[in-house]
């Protein structure tokens, strides 16, 4: 879910009661998934999209980074 679809979720339903956790792999990680899919995206422009959308992000509580 991209921060654009949090926000249009949180006008939809209460997150109240909710916990939002944000999977921040590296971006090696990400590229190399993205690269590896099947589907009509490109890989590049996804993951440069990406980047943008969650260039700020911060409406999450709980950070997870470590994908080992």
């Amino acid at each position: 879910l991209s921060p654009a679809g949090l926000r249009q979720l949180k006008q939809k339903i209460s997150l109240e009661n909710c916990m939002i956790f944000y999977l921040n792999p590296n971006k090696d990680l990400i590229r190399n998934r993205l690269l590896n899919r099947n589907d009509a995206d490109n890989a590049l422009r996804r993951y440069n999209a990406d980047l943008i959308d969650f260039q700020d992000f911060t409406e999450y509580d709980v950070m997870i980074t470590d994908f080992s």
